[in-house]
């Protein structure tokens, strides 16, 4: 059945779109971190690597005060960030950038969702959230 709300329908009209392959996912990523304008979270196991392909974006984020947070695994060097937070047992990559867009992608970057539904978004955010206030 259709929805008829204009308001419910507004909640739904995008959804979450997929992506394969690493190296298009880090093109999101990078994509992601030059459309940030507040704030940019990113927890992920592989941190390195996107670290290493998106290093300018993480400069010109941080130079434009954007709070850029990066959840990792112990380890891996990261000069540009506005805080860092070191994670044992972190199994996917997860993006957020002004509570606006999500990213969820897999432990080896093989495939993601990514989307703009500040609904989906929201839910995200809060989810991750939990996620690193619990330790167990």
């Amino acid at each position: 059945t259709p929805i008829k709300s204009s308001a419910a329908s507004d909640v739904y009209k995008r959804q979450v779109y997929t992506m394969t392959g690493k190296a298009k996912i880090i093109a999101k990523i990078s994509d992601m971190l030059d459309s940030a304008e507040e704030s940019f979270f990113i927890a992920s196991p592989l941190i390195e690597e996107i670290y290493r392909c998106c290093y300018s974006n993480f400069s010109k984020a941080v130079k434009r005060g954007v709070n850029v947070v990066v959840v990792t695994v112990p380890g891996p060097e990261i000069q540009y960030a506005s805080e860092i937070v070191r994670k044992k047992g972190i199994m996917a990559t997860d993006v957020l950038v002004d509570c606006k867009a999500a990213m969820l992608a897999s432990n080896d970057l093989g495939i993601c969702g990514y989307t703009d539904n500040e609904f989906i978004v929201g839910h995200m955010q809060s989810f991750l959230l939990i996620s690193l206030l619990n330790e167990g």
